[in-house]
């Protein structure tokens, strides 16, 4: 699963990954490998923040996603990026 997160980062630039978000066909994005389409990368995603509050993600794993940029609280990381975008907008 960690493979697949990197591939959404290399690809889209962040993980803000919608809990909507399915990977395509491949015909639509060549770069995910054939084992992984039509996983639900969201459902996932949300899955990881639900355990990770409930405290039963292993230490390490949680490290290898911090380094990634894991999103663990996507409202509070989303409320920083419209503050950046403010102050942006206002310089």
């Amino acid at each position: 699963m960690l493979s697949l997160l990197q591939l959404y980062k290399a690809h889209y630039g962040n993980l803000d990954i919608k809990q909507t978000f399915v990977i395509p066909e491949q015909e639509v994005a060549p770069f995910w490998p054939a084992w992984s389409l039509h996983r639900k990368l969201g459902l996932v995603v949300r899955d990881l923040r639900i355990n990770f509050k409930k405290g039963k993600l292993d230490v390490d794993f949680i490290s290898k996603l911090n380094e990634l940029g894991f999103i663990w609280d996507y409202r509070k990381w989303h409320n920083k990026q419209m503050e950046i975008v403010r102050y942006l907008h206002h310089l």
